[in-house]
């Protein structure tokens, strides 16, 4: 099982991140084995923040441990937006959830399990159909004379 997992962000997300991830947290005693604040996180996403900016790069990736997941999800929004209204914080989110599955030893999708037109995608769920074997029929509801 992988400790840390390799995670793209655009700059908008990595603004909303800093945004939110804090470096301390007051009485941060009080939890367990997670808290949400991660000073390593936070220099991360400022050094990529400066990476896209100085680079005039679009995307950064970051390295994520599973309490930087955790975080990441127990501080980003859901309904989270870009400054131009974009929403961002479920894309962000989804990323950190398939960080997470990875993480946990779960399936890693490549580049072959992308179907790149129609005809691959409807192949692909052709076979999620048969594999997922036959579904029950619903009865149909009567009509009334």
């Amino acid at each position: 099982m992988n400790d840390t997992v390799p995670v793209v962000f655009d700059l908008s997300e990595l603004w909303i991140m800093r945004a939110y991830v804090r470096h301390e947290l007051p009485n941060i005693e009080q939890w367990r084995a997670y808290p949400p604040v991660s000073l390593d996180l936070n220099d991360n996403i400022a050094a990529a923040i400066l990476f896209c900016v100085e680079n005039d790069e679009p995307e950064a990736a970051l390295l994520l441990s599973r309490g930087d997941c955790l975080a990441i999800d127990y501080l980003i929004p859901q309904d989270a937006k870009s400054p131009d209204g974009k929403p961002i914080g479920k894309p962000l989110l989804l990323k950190t959830f398939a960080a997470r599955r990875v993480l946990a030893g779960g399936p890693v999708a490549t580049e072959e399990d992308m179907p790149i037109d129609k005809d691959g995608l409807a192949l692909s769920v052709l076979k999620w159909q048969q594999s997922t074997g036959p579904k029950p029929k619903r009865p149909r509801a009567r009509k009334t004379p």
